[in-house]
């Protein structure tokens, strides 16, 4: 845990910029400015449309040490000269894919530094970043249905902000039983529900403080993406072929 007064100092070591932190035992810790840098530049570079859970490698580490240091710095008085190489490194950058690396670095920025935005809860906090004080859940649809998601916590609290992927509360399916007896658990009660595109850089207010147990409730109905109606229709046929042979050797025997 870092304090949030800790820079203490900044010192040329010849070409190097060091910074030092006090941790949250009273030791110095010290962060590379040209370390960041490198890093940083790395990842626009060769990372930008990786999605974060298949790094690996040289791009693991490097966004590992950008992150690790924007905890460490997040809040103390200096962090504008690390905020400044993100903002630096990523200019004319304008488009992002979703929990990929570029929108890690920028989404925040482009979210207008909220935090409790669906791209920002998780991404590069800069200096001036509002933190959100709400829980973040995110509905997600996946090729059977849907995942929620609870990407932000904050403990006491019993509001909510919940993102769909619906741009109005008419085709909103609602959420399944179990998803909301998930959000009784985690001790919410009030839900703010908004949309957002396929980017996610855009959203809008569909309902605003709903008590959690009135959302409506879809139905558990399992939905097939295109791959898998193929995959039923080619064993259909498969066992069409079968029955007709077993039909066809029965016959012949019989004759």
């Amino acid at each position: 845990m870092y304090s949030s007064k800790g820079l203490l100092k900044s010192q040329s070591n010849k070409r190097r910029k060091i910074y030092t932190f006090k941790d949250g035992n009273g030791v110095d810790v010290s962060l590379d400015l040209d370390n960041f840098k490198k890093s940083v530049d790395f990842l626009v570079l060769n990372s930008w449309d990786t999605h974060l859970d298949s790094l690996n490698g040289e791009s693991n580490i490097n966004y590992v040490l950008v992150r690790d240091y924007n905890k460490m710095f997040y809040g103390s008085e200096n962090q504008q000269v690390f905020d400044d190489v993100i903002t630096n490194s990523i200019k004319g950058k304008s488009h992002f894919h979703p929990n990929t690396v570029g929108a890690y670095l920028s989404s925040c920025k482009l979210a207008n530094k909220n935090g409790c935005h669906v791209t920002c809860h998780n991404s590069y906090h800069f200096k001036d970043t509002v933190s959100c004080v709400r829980h973040v859940l995110k509905l997600d649809p996946t090729p059977t249905g849907f995942l929620l998601r609870h990407n932000h916590k904050v403990q006491n609290e019993e509001k909510a902000f919940l993102y769909v992927p619906f741009m109005s509360l008419s085709v909103f399916p609602g959420l399944s039983s179990q998803e909301k007896e998930f959000i009784k658990n985690e001790g919410i009660k009030t839900i703010t529900i908004l949309s957002f595109n396929s980017d996610e850089t855009q959203t809008i207010v569909l309902q605003e403080d709903v008590p959690a147990e009135d959302i409506k409730e879809r139905s558990e109905t399992i939905l097939l993406d295109n791959s898998n109606i193929s995959l039923f229709l080619i064993i259909l046929i498969l066992l069409i072929i079968v029955f007709s042979f077993y039909y066809y050797r029965m016959r012949k025997h019989t004759e």
